[in-house]
């Protein structure tokens, strides 16, 4: 069987994580959201990635080959924007 890019039943289009109760996010969950910052790249204004900050942590989203990929200071840490680094240098904008 062969997929095809229009066989949209096939999409995955929202995914629900829940964890409330996992440590290694007790800097996140239940925290106020002190900061949001799109990220550019330079010379791009269309923003490429999002970063929620908190006061001790913070969540990245970036696009990777499956989609998306997040990373927090305690979980994935794999240093995702070093992975677009030959696309420009990335500017964090404020909201």
């Amino acid at each position: 069987m062969s997929m095809k890019a229009e066989d949209e039943d096939l999409m995955i289009e929202n995914e629900y994580y829940d964890v409330t109760k996992s440590e290694i996010f007790n800097k996140i969950v239940g925290h106020e959201v002190e900061g949001i910052e799109f990220m550019n790249i330079e010379g791009n204004p269309d923003p490429f990635g999002v970063k929620l900050l908190f006061k001790d942590d913070f969540i990245i989203s970036l696009p990777n080959s499956d989609g998306n990929t997040v990373e927090t200071r305690f979980f994935n840490s794999i240093n995702s924007i070093d992975n677009f680094k030959h696309l420009g240098n990335f500017i964090f904008t404020k909201v």
